[in-house]
């Protein structure tokens, strides 16, 4: 029977979050964006973001690696960098590890960017609705639910009988 040794527990805040900027063309537009990471753990963890490969393109991991202290929490931030009117959808992924890298657990925050072109034709098959948006924008063209929580448990166990 294996021995756990181990647990890891975080959360994260802003788990999802719907863009509807306005871009002009010939234009850059930057959305500065964060993802709360709550560490529910006795100790420090390490934390990691990545886009998904759907938006590697259109995001700027500012904060790319961070250590959070034990029972707190800290904002990793990243920048959503667009210059054309297309809409994209992805995961930005947060790989956790405690500070010796012994366990661990990856979680997902989802971002759908919705742009007046729809999708570029090369991403049609990746499941995103690619009508323009007809929907009002909200003052600050961004729809999220900052109260969205994504949560995750990894354990660690020695595989000795």
């Amino acid at each position: 029977m294996p021995t756990v040794f181990g647990q890891f527990s975080v959360d994260i805040v802003g788990g999802k979050a719907v863009l509807r900027p306005e871009v002009k063309e010939g234009e850059t537009t930057i959305i500065e964006r964060s993802i709360t990471i709550i560490n529910n753990n006795d100790f420090a963890i390490n934390a990691r973001l990545e886009p998904s490969k759907e938006l590697e393109d259109v995001i700027e991991i500012i904060d790319e690696e961070i250590e959070i202290e034990a029972n707190s929490e800290k904002e990793a931030r990243y920048n959503v960098v667009l210059t054309d009117k297309y809409s994209y959808s992805g995961n930005i992924n947060v790989f956790f590890s405690d500070v010796d890298g012994q366990a661990g657990v990856v979680l997902s925050a989802v971002l759908d960017i919705i742009g007046e072109d729809g999708l570029k034709e090369s991403d049609e098959d990746e499941g995103v609705n690619d009508e323009p948006n007809s929907e009002p924008l909200e003052e600050d063209n961004v729809d999220t639910n900052n109260d969205f929580i994504i949560g995750g448990n990894s354990v660690k166990e020695d595989d000795e009988k």
